[in-house]
């Protein structure tokens, strides 16, 4: 399934969007009870299946989930989902990402609270910018962008913005 999705979106990026205008992908982690549950990280799967075509530069050490959290189906509203994600990162080697150009890669957008926690944790290592990638939204989509100077948006495919 992660090949297809990565050959789509290799077939259909976003029309503002250029692969090599970042130095580092970062798939959105989950938190290591849930991957074992699970036996996968979709969102690192996919970007994987990009990154093997193009030749990308992928951490998965840099974010880790220290968090447990909730399914954010789970959740219905707003807050909750930001109270459950809030603490959920953790930026580990932030000497690394300095004044780097980033983009983080989630499979989908929904309210945006996830991809704000991590950009915000991101932030402590003083990138140039992070931008967000994402294959799908929801029509829920309803948090505010943070008040920084790092570029926050979803490059996916109807021109969606964060910012």
């Amino acid at each position: 399934m992660a090949k297809h999705l990565a050959d789509l979106l290799l077939q259909h990026p976003p029309s503002d969007f250029n692969f090599a205008d970042y130095d580092l992908y970062v798939p959105i982690p989950l938190h290591k009870k849930r991957q074992r549950q699970r036996g996968f990280n979709q969102a690192e799967l996919i970007l994987k299946a990009v990154a093997k075509t193009r030749f990308l530069p992928i951490r998965t050490d840099l974010l880790a989930r220290v968090k447990n959290t909730a399914p954010l189906s789970q959740l219905t509203s707003v807050d909750e989902r930001i109270g459950n994600i809030s603490g959920a990162f953790q930026l580990r080697y932030p000497e690394q990402i300095k004044d780097l150009r980033i983009l983080i890669f989630d499979d989908i957008l929904t309210t945006g609270t996830t991809l704000k926690e991590a950009v915000r944790v991101l932030e402590q290592g003083e990138p140039e910018y992070i931008e967000i990638l994402t294959l799908s939204k929801t029509s829920s989509t309803e948090v505010e962008p943070p008040h920084t100077s790092t570029k926050l948006g979803s490059v996916v495919s109807d021109g969606f913005q964060l910012d």
